[in-house]
C-alpha cells in the first residue's frame, strides 16, 4: 500500500506566539477543503527536541521554528499532532483544524496531497468515503 503523509506545520516565530490565534479561519487566511474525510485524530505530547525532529523538517521559513504540526494519513483515515507539553490550547486548536481539512494556502501542501488521494482511490476504483457539509 502506498502511504502519503502530509506533515503540516504550525510554524511561528518565537517572539511572534502570540500573534497566532485560532479564531474560525476565515477566507483570505486558510482554505477549507470540501468533502474532506473525518479523521482519527490522536495526540502525541513531545519535548522541544522531539518537536524539532518530528516537525521542523517541515517548516518551509528556517527563520520560524516550530511548536506542533499535524500528520495526516489520508489511506489510514488518520491524523497525528505533535505539540510540545506546554504548549498554549490555541495551537493544539490550529492543528486540529489541520486534521479537519484546513489548509494554510488555497493550494497548499494538504489540498495537493488529498487531490493525490482521490485520483489514487478513483484508479482503484476504491470508495471514497468523505464528510459532507452541513
Amino acid at each position: 500500500m502506498k502511504l502519503l503523509l502530509i506533515p503540516i506545520s504550525a510554524a511561528i516565530l518565537l517572539s511572534g506566539c502570540s500573534t497566532l490565534e485560532t479564531k474560525p479561519y476565515n477566507v483570505g487566511t486558510h482554505y477549507k477543503i470540501e468533502n474532506f474525510p473525518t479523521l482519527e485524530e490522536k495526540i502525541v505530547y513531545l519535548d522541544t527536541t522531539g518537536i524539532k525532529e518530528k516537525c521542523q523538517p517541515h517548516v518551509e521559513k528556517p527563520s520560524l521554528i516550530a511548536m506542533a504540526c499535524a500528520s495526516i494519513n489520508l489511506y489510514e483515515n488518520s491524523c497525528t499532532i505533535y505539540i510540545e507539553k506546554n504548549a498554549p490550547q490555541h495551537i493544539l486548536m490550529h492543528e486540529k483544524f489541520h486534521c479537519q481539512g484546513w489548509d494554510h494556502q488555497e493550494n497548499g501542501k494538504l489540498h495537493q496531497g488529498y487531490n493525490k488521494w482521490l485520483k489514487y482511490n478513483a484508479s482503484k476504483n476504491n470508495t471514497v468515503t468523505t464528510k459532507t457539509s452541513e
